[in-house]
């Protein structure tokens, strides 16, 4: 199933300090921006805002990666919990696009990416999780067990009627939009 929009989840300068594979993962995000752009897919950029913290609104350190900055028209959430949906406007906004099927990718695996991805789920979307275009830091296990894990337990949510499907970034199809 190809995506209909392209979800890039606290890609902030903050949140990538201490992430792992952070060249790798910044650059298939923007490899999917591209494409999805290409395909005039719908493209949002949530940004987790902490009030008197390095990532309240406006710091320096809450700004979007250099490189993946939003392009004029593409939407930018503020949110402050792991969840993209709680207390957002998103749901509504992908559902008044026609979104069946979303791709996301951002920061961090276990914490934002984890919790919004099964959010989606929950609010009725499909999800196409990229499996390359995640990241996080150590922590109990090292980065690259809970990148691996989390891909491993999101493709295998159960839900009755929505799915997750976790592909390379490379491997990840747009719906063509007007």
């Amino acid at each position: 199933m190809p995506a209909d929009a392209l979800l890039v989840i606290d890609a902030q300068v903050a949140v990538l300090a201490g992430c792992k594979r952070q060249v790798e993962t910044v650059a298939v995000i923007a490899e999917l921006e591209r494409r999805a752009r290409a395909a005039k897919a719908l493209v949002l950029h949530v940004q987790h805002n902490a009030p008197g913290s390095a990532l309240e609104h406006g710091a320096p350190a809450w700004a979007i990666i250099p490189g993946l900055t939003p392009v004029a028209g593409e939407m930018r959430i503020d949110k402050t919990a792991c969840d993209a949906f709680s207390e957002t406007p998103l749901a509504e906004i992908l559902r008044d696009q026609g979104v069946a099927c979303v791709a996301v990718c951002g920061l961090q695996t276990d914490y934002c990416i984890d919790t919004s991805v099964r959010a989606a789920v929950s609010a009725g979307f499909d999800v196409i999780l990229a499996a390359d275009g995640h990241t996080t830091g150590d922590g109990v296990l090292t980065a690259e067990q809970i990148i691996a894990h989390h891909n491993h337990v999101l493709g295998r949510l159960a839900h009755a009627h929505r799915r997750v499907w976790v592909r390379p970034g490379a491997e990840i199809p747009f719906t063509q939009r007007a």
